[in-house]
C-alpha cells in the first residue's frame, strides 16, 4: 500500500510561543526514596500557513516537543488547535483535539497513523497547536 501526503517544505519556520513545566519528582521528608511524580509540559506551536488540503504535520509537532517528550516513559499527549466560526462544520466532522499515548519517550502511533491538519480555507492562515504532555 502506498500512501501519499503533502508535507511542509524543510525550511518553513515553526514558532514556539510558550513552554511550561513542573518538577518531576516529589521528595518525601519521611523517606530517603524519591518517588516519580506526574509531570506536565505545554507548548504552543504556530504552524505556517498551509494551502487547502490535508497535511501530515507529525514530524513538525514531534520536532518541537522532542526534548520534553523524551522525559516521559508513560503518559498522554493532548493536541488542541483552536478554530473560529467558519470551522464549526469542519470541527464537528474532524474534531479540534487529539490525544495520543506516550510510551518510552515517543508518541505511540501505528505505522500508518499520524497527526493531520485539514485546511479547508481558500486563503491559508497560520495555525496554532497547543501540545500538553502529561505522565511519568
Amino acid at each position: 500500500m502506498q500512501v501519499s501526503s503533502i508535507c511542509l517544505p524543510a525550511k518553513v519556520p515553526v514558532r514556539v510561543k510558550s513552554l511550561h513545566t513542573n518538577p518531576a519528582t516529589v521528595n518525601d521528608p519521611t523517606s530517603t526514596a524519591k518517588v516519580a511524580a506526574p509531570k506536565w509540559a505545554q507548548k504552543t506551536i504556530t504552524l505556517p500557513p498551509l494551502k487547502r488540503g490535508c497535511h501530515l504535520i507529525t514530524s513538525k509537532i514531534v520536532k518541537e516537543v522532542r526534548q520534553e517528550l523524551s522525559e516521559y516513559q508513560c503518559g498522554l499527549a493532548h493536541l488542541f488547535w483552536p478554530d473560529d466560526m467558519p470551522a464549526h462544520i469542519k470541527s464537528s466532522m474532524f474534531g479540534c483535539a487529539l490525544m495520543i499515548p506516550i510510551s518510552n519517550g515517543k508518541l505511540n502511533m501505528g505505522t500508518w497513523q499520524g497527526i493531520w491538519l485539514c485546511e479547508h480555507r481558500d486563503y491559508p492562515t497560520p495555525r496554532t497547536v497547543v501540545v500538553t504532555l502529561n505522565g511519568i
